[in-house]
C-alpha cells in the first residue's frame, strides 16, 4: 500500500515537472528566437540554440526513461 502511495505521489511530482519543463522550454525557445532575429550575424546564438536543442533531447530521453520506470 505505502509503495503504491509513493508511486502515486511519484507520479503527481513527475506530472508536475512535465509542466515546468514545458513552460521552461516554451520561454527558452521564445527568448533564443528571438535573440536570433536581433542578431541574425551573430554565431554563440546559433550555437547556443544548438546546444539547447541538444540538451533539450536528452531531457526528453530522461523523462521518456522514468515514465517508462513508473509505468
Amino acid at each position: 500500500f505505502s509503495v503504491f502511495r509513493f508511486k502515486e505521489s511519484l507520479f503527481c511530482s513527475v506530472e508536475i515537472m512535465y509542466l515546468c519543463g514545458f513552460f521552461v522550454f516554451l520561454s527558452c525557445t521564445i527568448c533564443l528566437l528571438f535573440l536570433n532575429c536581433l542578431f541574425r550575424s551573430a554565431r554563440i546564438v546559433s550555437i547556443l540554440l544548438y546546444c539547447y536543442y541538444f540538451l533539450l533531447s536528452k531531457l526528453l530521453l530522461v523523462f521518456l526513461f522514468v515514465s517508462r520506470l513508473l509505468s
